[in-house]
């Protein structure tokens, strides 16, 4: 199993250096114009090496990134882009690749520690009529969110554990049926490489990679 990390575009909120967290934002244009050059990359767009998965967080910046890398929404910035040379590629959103929880800093400056940004949120709420700065985000700790990614990889372990014994399984019988008609059996011993896409966020694939290298 080999996993391919690729963080999402830039935001609006990253220009204005605000924490996100499992809050959202926009893409820029820049971040829009950097998906596009991975787009017409074929290490990245998943024509030149065949992703077995891939996957996005539910998050719209994740998601909006990955539709435009894999080629699955139309370009208007590009001309050549017509409808039916859109990519087929099947894009699964799960939410356990989600950024970590930031909690009270979430949609705050960076520069804000967690009790100021804590006390800003609360000073907030008491002139929001509308109650939503009194909801609390929630707050991860890195072995939350491992846990969660965890739990990803090892479904994803499971279905290509599965998938290789069924695929060994049937080039066994194809290799039985050549040497009952005498052929030669072309079987190969090459290692199946299950290549997964996965397009994220910044702080939970720095947990992934510090928790698997």
């Amino acid at each position: 199993l080999r996993l391919h990390l690729i963080r999402h575009g830039e935001t609006e909120a990253n220009v204005q250096n605000l924490v996100l967290g499992q809050g959202d934002s926009p893409l820029t244009e820049r971040g829009l114009a950097v998906a596009r050059i991975a787009a017409a990359d074929n290490n990245f767009n998943g024509k030149g090496l065949k992703y077995w998965r891939t996957y996005c967080s539910d998050l719209y910046r994740a998601h909006r990134t990955a539709r435009i890398v894999l080629g699955l929404e139309m370009d208007r910035h590009d001309d050549r882009c017509e409808e039916d040379n859109l990519s087929e590629v099947d894009l699964i959103v799960d939410a356990r690749l989600r950024e970590l929880a930031k909690g009270a800093r979430e949609g705050f400056d960076k520069s804000l520690t967690y009790d100021e940004a804590t006390a800003a949120r609360l000073d907030r709420a008491q002139n929001d009529q509308s109650k939503s700065e009194m909801q609390m985000p929630i707050l991860e700790s890195i072995d939350d969110a491992w846990d969660r990614v965890q739990s990803w990889i090892d479904s994803l372990i499971e279905e290509a554990i599965a998938d290789y014994y069924t695929s060994q399984s049937l080039r066994e019988l194809g290799s039985a049926e050549e040497c009952n008609s005498k052929k030669s059996p072309n079987s190969s011993n090459t290692p199946k490489i299950y290549d997964v896409f996965a397009l994220s966020h910044s702080a939970l694939i720095r947990t992934m990679i510090h928790q698997m290298v």
